[in-house]
């Protein structure tokens, strides 16, 4: 774990991470929904534009790492989904919560995994060159 080599520049890891990542959320016209431990949970109202900013986010990180000297860098794993969204007792759940949770958790460090039917043509444009792999 990254918070056992140092806790102090893991800690400064994630919090730039996490800056990043609401930057590129919002610039996708995304907003974040709750902080859930080390999960972000956003909502998007285009499959596209999630997409599009995990695409671009993890280009960024990748970026990021690399102006790194030090050992402690993060790889990221973005999970999204369509599907039924609830709203209850300000917790936010249903299948494309727990779907979009599943996914995070089998795509690789540093990579998206969507069921938002084929990514490369609900994306406006082209992703990245560098970006993840789409599942």
């Amino acid at each position: 774990m990254l918070v056992q080599q140092d806790e102090q520049k893991a800690h400064a890891r994630i919090q730039d991470s996490c800056r990043l990542f609401g930057e590129t959320i919002s610039k996708y016209h995304g907003l974040v929904c709750e902080l859930r431990g080390d999960a972000l949970l956003t909502e998007f109202e285009r499959a596209s534009d999630a997409i599009s900013a995990a695409l671009s986010f993890q280009s960024d990180q990748e970026n990021y790492n690399a102006q790194l000297d030090e050992d402690i860098c993060l790889a990221i794993r973005i999970g999204i989904a369509m599907g039924e969204v609830v709203n209850a007792d300000d917790t936010i759940t249903g299948a494309g919560v727990v779907l979009a949770q599943r996914h995070e958790q089998l795509a690789e460090p540093g990579g998206t995994m969507c069921n938002a039917g084929d990514p490369r043509s609900a994306t406006a444009a082209p992703p990245p060159a560098r970006s993840a792999r789409i599942w």
